[in-house]
């Protein structure tokens, strides 16, 4: 799949999941541009592609407000003038009892997790279309999205939401060749301050990104729409 033209604009970009997959989109020779929040995580990032010699663009951005998602995507386009692939893994959540949380919070989840992934898709479609056969979209949802979880009510809501848009939005474009796919992550490791034991068991960020690559050099006769990553180890406390 090694590429030195294509382009891959990656949200959550900082740290966690979003940060492994930036990295491996580069390693693949992706130029990669970087969207999150907070602009010295994503400057982190971009020195370590760098390193790696892979041009990358940083791009501070909330994807809760639809027309700053949509200026990354137009930053992105104008820089290298194409769009490839979208990864929206921006998300946040608030683990407490639905009774405990104030409206400000639950709008705060969806608004990143649901309304960011449909307000960057949207600004990026036509250029994602464009690249057809070669173009993908990636949304990283959660197992939480099909299964419940008690204190995550909102989070679960959230994710189930970019799955149910996935999938629709695969009908809609899949003649045009583009890719569009929604992996499901059980517990990953993204929190250091877990006991290391129950780290252990979890995914790495790393193996969501390899998912991400898998679906990228996948035969353009098949789509794989949904992918379910589980650890192998169930991680009691996690």
């Amino acid at each position: 799949m090694a590429s030195t033209d294509r382009v891959a604009l990656v949200t959550g970009a900082g740290r966690g999941i979003g940060r492994a997959v930036a990295m491996a989109l580069g390693g693949e020779g992706l130029r990669v541009a970087l969207v999150a929040r907070t602009a010295p995580e994503l400057e982190e990032v971009a020195r370590e592609l760098d390193l790696a010699g892979t041009e990358s663009l940083v791009l501070p951005t909330d994807v809760q407000d639809a027309e700053a998602a949509a200026l990354a995507v137009k930053r992105t386009a104008e820089r290298f003038g194409r769009l490839d692939v979208l990864v929206n893994n921006a998300g946040v959540t608030e683990e407490r009892p639905f009774s405990e949380l104030q409206y400000e919070e639950i709008d705060r989840v969806l608004g990143t997790t649901l309304r960011g992934t449909i307000a960057t898709t949207r600004a990026a479609m036509p250029w994602l279309v464009r690249a057809g056969a070669g173009g993908a979209v990636v949304n990283i949802a959660s197992l939480a999205g099909r299964r419940p979880l008690a204190g995550a009510a909102i989070h679960s809501a959230a994710k189930h939401g970019v799955i149910g848009f996935t999938e629709s939005l695969f009908e809609e474009v899949r003649e045009s060749g583009l890719k569009v796919c929604a992996i499901l992550p059980g517990s990953v490791d993204t929190n250091p301050g877990l006991d290391e034991h129950v780290r252990s068991r979890m995914l790495s960020p790393e193996d969501v990104a390899a998912a991400v690559l898998w679906v990228l050099a996948s035969s353009p006769r098949m789509c794989p729409t949904e992918i379910v990553l589980r650890p192998q180890r169930k991680p009691h406390g996690a």
